[in-house]
């Protein structure tokens, strides 16, 4: 529902806050939720199965973030 949605657009936002981020050097945070998300704050109709209720995204939001958060994982790393 909206409300749960809206809760874990909160969460997601404030695991990158810099009052959970900071002072700690060694945390690094994606925020995934962003890539998958719409305004709604539910999958991406386009990342969803068609004809199923099912909240993991589908074979192109794997494809298209994946690359994303892998780049993110080297670019931690250095």
């Amino acid at each position: 529902d909206s409300a749960t949605a809206g809760r874990a657009r909160q969460f997601a936002n404030w695991l990158k806050s810099s009052e959970y981020l900071g002072g700690h050097s060694n945390i690094v945070c994606f925020d995934m939720f962003d890539y998958f998300a719409d305004s709604n704050n539910v999958l991406k109709a386009s990342y969803r199965y068609a004809g199923e209720v099912n909240s993991h995204p589908n074979e192109l939001g794997d494809q298209t973030v994946g690359p994303i958060f892998a780049q993110f994982l080297i670019d931690s790393a250095l």
